[in-house]
């Protein structure tokens, strides 16, 4: 029988940051940093990032970042929980045979470049193609390989509003732009999530097994596409989150604005109120390494897919 067409739940307009915001100091909590439950709904590990005060984007001295990624601000954050890897095919199938949902990519609906098309994008070589009928089943179309051959591989081909769906589902939702950067930077602002150095050990980004002109020849992370999450541990946060740099970027809550964080509330900043795209983070496999940097940002409209941008959700309390 054929599954139920279910359309994607209507986007809450995001709240109005306070013109002015003071930092305050972090609340005590019992819980340790990047302590690990489990979601009942779909099995994700969650670690948990103690409140405080931490430099949300770029500093003046890093010679990769771009003015999107400034001014840098000192940001307090209330604890959240956040989870540990990027959401799977396997539980994004789950997520679909619960509920009946059916993508932005499967129902056509217009991405704001490519129409009114069923399909999705895709990176082939230096390229960005639009493959007809490509899904998160087939993330890059029929003839390519199935997902469900990659099954603990990031899901891909879903927009934002799939990807907050999927939260809302999970019981959690896309974390803001400043929680997803203190969870993948820490509370020092890193670099990348572990340091000042970017090795094969590390993250998957363009390397010599990368079809694009762009990739790195010096430098075998053992994957030309995505790998499966969790699959490169070197690369761990200060908490123990995984996959924040490279694989694939990842949708956040935040509208994306040009200015960077000009003006940006300082407590608990939820980004600005509107918007016409959403902010990405951390970089994917055809990125090359100013790109992994876990500062750096993207940006797509809400119905956007392709095969290089996925998601992870975060929860206030489990």
């Amino acid at each position: 029988a054929a599954r139920p067409q279910l359309t994607p739940p209507p986007v809450a307009p995001s709240p109005t940051p306070a013109a002015e915001a003071s930092t305050r100091p972090p609340t005590a909590s019992n819980t340790p940093a990047g302590e690990v439950t489990v979601s009942a709904n779909d099995g994700m590990e969650l670690i948990y990032i103690p409140a405080g005060v931490f430099p949300l984007g770029a500093p003046e001295s890093d010679p990769d970042a771009r003015e999107d990624e400034k001014p840098q601000l000192q940001v307090y954050l209330d604890a959240f929980w956040i989870d540990k890897t990027e959401v799977t095919v396997a539980q994004f199938a789950d997520f679909v045979r619960a509920t009946g949902y059916r993508t932005d990519a499967e129902r056509g609906v217009d991405d704001g470049a490519n129409g009114a098309r069923a399909g999705g994008v895709i990176f082939a070589g230096n390229d960005m193609l639009f493959a007809k009928d490509a899904s998160w089943l087939l993330p890059e179309g029929p003839g390519g390989r199935s997902a469900e051959e990659r099954p603990f591989g990031p899901v891909v081909q879903v927009s934002w509003n799939d990807a907050r769906a999927y939260c809302q589902w999970a019981g959690r939702r896309l974390p803001t732009e400043a929680e997803w950067d203190r969870a993948a930077r820490g509370a020092a602002g890193r670099r990348y999530p572990w340091g000042d150095q970017l090795t094969a050990a590390q993250a998957n980004f363009c390397d010599e097994n990368c079809a694009a002109t762009w990739r790195n020849p010096a430098i075998d992370d053992g994957a030309g596409r995505t790998s499966n999450v969790g699959s490169y541990p070197g690369g761990a946060s200060v908490e123990g989150g995984l996959d924040f740099s490279g694989n694939v970027w990842e949708w956040t809550a935040d509208w994306y604005d040009f200015r960077g964080y000009y003006r940006f509330p300082t407590v608990n900043p939820p980004g600005v109120a509107a918007g016409t795209e959403r902010v990405a983070r951390g970089g994917s496999w055809i990125d090359t390494a100013d790109r992994v940097r876990a500062s750096a940002r993207n940006k797509f409209t809400p119905e956007s897919r392709n095969n290089f941008t996925g998601f992870r959700c975060a929860v206030s309390q489990p």
